[in-house]
């Protein structure tokens, strides 16, 4: 390919409750603008579950097969259909062959989260075939992250006890290792979602200037996520998954509130706060990642100070 020594591809992987969503509508709507810029955006529906299953390849060999392909539903079995895949790999091609394009962005958080090392190693053949790849990652404190996936699991039909007993974990080891063991750490541009990381304390900003774009370049969406949840709303969540999962809890997550989320989130009052507890218990569960993650940053990774103390000279750890 006669551009592909001097095209860029970057590869935003999320991670999750980043501020993918806000990125992706972004490029979405802007997509006219950077075209005229020499910019390619890929787009692969609202989720991106096609783009998974572009390179996800069933496992039969785990009991009772591959928990990917296991129960779809919704975005997830419209994103498995043949046509999706089909026309997740025409985008995708198309973007990457575009001889008039000098840079790609792809942007699809469920990437992290759901391909496995195999494939995200095809995935990277894939890319490197078409340029230079950089993969851009935004990290979110666990503390901060207990916090944001404590709501999304109280809209999904979870209790608030099974929130306590285990708090969410970002797991930046499990979902970065694989990219730098196939991408290569040189290849990692990893960010820290705080307001005191991001540049002008906007992550459009920062991920503008990632992309090696003008400033204002991006629209601005006029919505950024869902509401936060009253405190009031997360405690009428916390009742209907406790009633409706009453001995059985995966049925209140099969069953996810979704008329009772949009009821819950329109109750007024203070915002909901997880308790302090889970909060640092959070912290203490992801200490090792903190670690791993200070030594192949090469500083603290998140500014607010709290924390094992972390080594000051940056060493990438092993695959």
């Amino acid at each position: 390919m006669s551009q592909s020594d001097r095209r860029r591809i970057l590869l935003h992987i999320g991670l999750q409750f980043t501020g993918a969503p806000t990125i992706q509508v972004a490029l979405s709507d802007s997509r006219d603008a950077l075209a005229r810029q020499g910019v390619r955006v890929v787009e692969v529906d609202r989720l991106g579950w096609p783009l998974v299953y572009l390179f996800a390849k069933p496992d039969r060999t785990q009991e009772k097969g591959d928990p990917r392909f296991r129960s779809l539903s919704g975005a997830r079995r419209a994103g498995a259909r043949p046509e999706a895949v089909r026309a997740a790999r025409k985008a995708l091609d198309a973007a990457l062959d575009d001889p008039n394009a000098h840079t790609v962005i792809l942007s699809c958080e469920l990437l992290a989260e759901h391909l496995r090392w195999r494939e995200v190693k095809a995935l990277a053949e894939r890319l490197r075939e078409a340029g230079e790849v950089t993969v851009l990652a935004y990290l979110r404190e666990p503390g901060a992250y207990a916090q944001l996936a404590a709501e999304t699991r109280l809209r999904e039909g979870v209790a608030m006890r099974a929130l306590k007993r285990v708090p969410p974990q970002p797991g930046f080891r499990k979902s970065l290792k694989k990219f730098i063991r196939h991408f290569g750490a040189e290849a990692m541009d990893l960010r820290v979602q705080h307001p005191r990381r991001l540049l002008n304390g906007d992550l459009l900003d920062d991920f503008e200037a990632a992309c090696g774009l003008a400033p204002g370049t991006l629209a601005r969406p006029k919505r950024r996520g869902p509401p936060r949840l009253s405190l009031a709303a997360a405690w009428a969540l916390n009742l209907r998954n406790r009633l409706v999962g009453w001995k059985r809890p995966g049925r209140a997550m099969r069953f996810p509130p979704a008329l009772s989320a949009r009821l819950a989130e329109a109750l007024p009052g203070r915002t909901y706060r997880i308790a302090p507890e889970t909060r640092r218990e959070a912290r203490r569960r992801s200490r090792k990642d903190l670690i791993w993650l200070g030594r192949l940053l090469g500083r603290r990774p998140f500014p607010s100070g709290r924390g094992p103390a972390l080594p000051q000279r940056a060493r990438t750890p092993g695959p």
